[in-house]
């Protein structure tokens, strides 16, 4: 179950870190670009192409969410829900499952929105779709900005719960055998 706890740790830190380095990396790119309407900033070509960028960025990271990090994070939870349930403890068993499937479900939301708000970027951008999809945009933005954050919240619970089991399995006074309390 140790095992189990640590994988769990490891991904829902790694993929915390990576959304909040996302977040902490979009300001200084922004930076960067001119504003909207032209003003503000240094040049990076425009405000969009920064956009652009960062969509891709999130694009890629989501991937490899997608492909390592929800996969281990998943199968940990998982395999440290079944020893919980071994052990009597549903509770904390079934709270551990719900979360990781918002967790889950969260993330599905947020790639979805990402490859819906790069796909109309580019249409924009190339002027295939009309000036008024830009409204769409900003609320495809708005949206992932909520879907991150969201995802983001779940999987830092799943963190912490990790963490706990971790520091209460090896405290004194503790059953000897993984994932069984006095």
């Amino acid at each position: 179950m140790r095992t189990a706890w640590v994988a769990l740790l490891v991904s829902a830190v790694a993929w915390v870190s990576g959304n909040v380095l996302l977040v902490a990396m979009a300001k200084p790119l922004f930076a960067h670009a001119p504003g909207e309407h032209g003003g503000g900033g240094r040049d990076f070509s425009s405000h969009y192409a920064a956009g652009a960028v960062f969509g891709d960025l999130l694009s890629v990271w989501s991937t490899i969410v997608t492909a390592a990090l929800l996969p281990v994070l998943a199968f940990a939870a998982v395999a440290a829900a079944v020893a919980a349930m071994k052990s009597g403890r549903k509770l904390p068993a079934y709270l551990l499952l719900i979360a990781t499937l918002i967790a889950a479900a969260c993330h599905v939301w947020s790639a979805t929105i990402i490859a819906n708000a790069n796909q109309l970027l580019a249409a924009l951008l190339s002027g295939a779709a009309e000036g008024s999809e830009w409204t769409r945009f900003h609320l495809l933005h708005r949206e992932s900005q909520g879907s991150m954050g969201a995802e983001t919240l779940f999987v830092l619970v799943l963190a912490v719960s990790a963490a706990v089991a971790l520091a209460r399995a090896s405290s004194p006074g503790r059953a000897s055998s993984p994932g069984k309390e006095r």
